[in-house]
């Protein structure tokens, strides 16, 4: 979301009543407010997942939507790194195309996760939180993490 969580409520009521507004004149005849207020609310779900991913220590990169966090192994500190989509004709976020290589094997391979817009931020905060503690569990697995506890 735009403002911190458990910040400013003024802020929040004021963009919160503008949305209500639009949606209000979409029953009388603004079709464009019904797509002005899709648009909107597709703007919050972004920060959302951004937030509740850095929450868990991956971090978005400032060019392309991707999520990074390093993780110590054998070898050297390595990277684990997943990629956001958006499909805004299905109304909804992937993190997908994950990458932590380690013994030739992508473990992040195949791990993914959807957030659909009809999600609320909590909801989507546990979404997100099940996704990387499964992402995590199988960097934890990863050949070259495991040596190091050894």
């Amino acid at each position: 979301m735009r403002s911190k969580p458990g910040g400013d409520t003024a802020e929040d009521a004021f963009r919160f009543e503008m949305f209500a507004r639009r949606i209000v004149a979409a029953e009388y005849g603004r079709p464009d407010a019904v797509d002005w207020a899709k648009s909107w609310y597709e703007q919050l779900i972004k920060p959302c997942i951004v937030n509740a991913m850095a929450a868990h220590g991956w971090h978005k990169d400032r060019i392309v939507d991707a999520f990074i966090k390093h993780f110590p192994s054998v070898v050297v500190s390595t990277q684990g790194s997943i990629w956001l989509r958006h499909e805004p004709e299905a109304q909804r976020w992937w993190l997908m195309d994950g990458n932590f290589t380690s013994a030739g094997e992508n473990v992040l391979a195949g791990c993914f996760a959807i957030v659909t817009h009809q999600m609320s931020p909590a909801e989507i905060e546990q979404t997100i939180a099940k996704h990387v503690k499964e992402m995590e569990r199988r960097i934890a697995g990863a050949f070259s993490v495991r040596l190091l506890r050894k």
